[in-house]
Parts: C-alpha cells; structure tokens; sequence
C-alpha cells in the first residue's frame, strides 16, 4: 500500500488521531427484572386507528412524571456516590440515619431540584454522570464529588 506523503512522520501525528490515554470505561446499566408493558390493541399495531383522537395510550402527566422519576433517580445515584460532598447529601444522610422528621430520600433530591427544567436535569446529570464513570475508571473508590480542577482539566483533554 502506497502511504501518502501526510501519512508518513512526522506529519502523520498532525493530521491523525491520538489513541487515547484512557480508554472509554465500559457502564453496564442494572437490569431490572419486572417490566410494565404495554399491549397494544390490533387496530393500533396494524396502524389501523385514527391517531388525531388518541395520540397515546398514556396520559401526558404520565409519561412526564416518568421522565422526571428517571432524571431524579439519575440525580440521587450521583448525590449518593458522596453524601459529606454536598448540602443535599447532607440532608439524605440524616433521612438515611432515620432522624424524626426527615424527609425521604427521593423527596429531598425532589425538593432541591424542584425548580429546575426536565431538559437541564437530564443535561447536567448525563454529563455527571459520564464524568464520574471516567473518574472511577482511573480509581474505583473514587467519588464524582468534589470535582478538582485537575481532574476536570484532565477529563476535558481526555474528551
């Protein structure tokens, strides 16, 4: 094969990509067994139904509600990777501890992020989320919380 004079060094390096340093850690979700599922009638499969009356068989709450358990289940997995990192944590451990009056744990990271969008949720808990996968796959007791400058300024070069 006849290599192209920018293939060769010591150009080669300018015009193509590095390996990584770090490889992409491999995130395996956890399965869940029970599964609701939804059994369509034949008219709708076979795609024999008007759809301008009935757009869904689940109402639009519904299915927003679902959306935003996701993103605040999203939200408690990364608040728990550290409780003493953060106000919220804080308050989970003592919901955790079983003190008189403490809310749930899912009510508390509710509560903090109530005034919030579902989109931003989503966005910043991906991106933490892909972070702290990162962060674990160099140290895997380490925590996504407090984030060091270092850290971030190396994870960002690595992206």
């Amino acid at each position: 094969q006849i290599k192209l004079p920018w293939e060769k060094d010591p150009i080669n390096p300018v015009f193509f990509k590095r390996p990584r340093l770090i490889p992409a850690p491999n995130f395996a979700p956890e399965v869940r067994m029970v599964e609701d599922t939804v059994s369509l009638p034949r008219e709708e499969a076979q795609g024999r139904i008007s759809w301008s009356k009935k757009a869904s068989l689940i109402p639009w709450p519904v299915a927003q509600n679902r959306a935003l358990a996701r993103a605040l289940e999203s939200w408690r997995l990364i608040l728990m990777d550290n409780l003493d990192a953060s106000l919220v944590g804080r308050q989970i451990l003592k919901s955790l501890q079983g003190l008189e009056g403490a809310p749930s744990v899912e009510q508390t990271v509710a509560d903090a992020l109530a005034g919030k969008s579902l989109s931003t949720l989503r966005a910043r808990a991906s991106s933490l989320m892909a972070f702290g996968r990162w962060k674990k796959s160099l140290d895997p007791q380490a925590t996504i919380f407090p984030i060091l400058e270092d850290q971030a300024y190396a994870y960002v070069r690595e992206l």
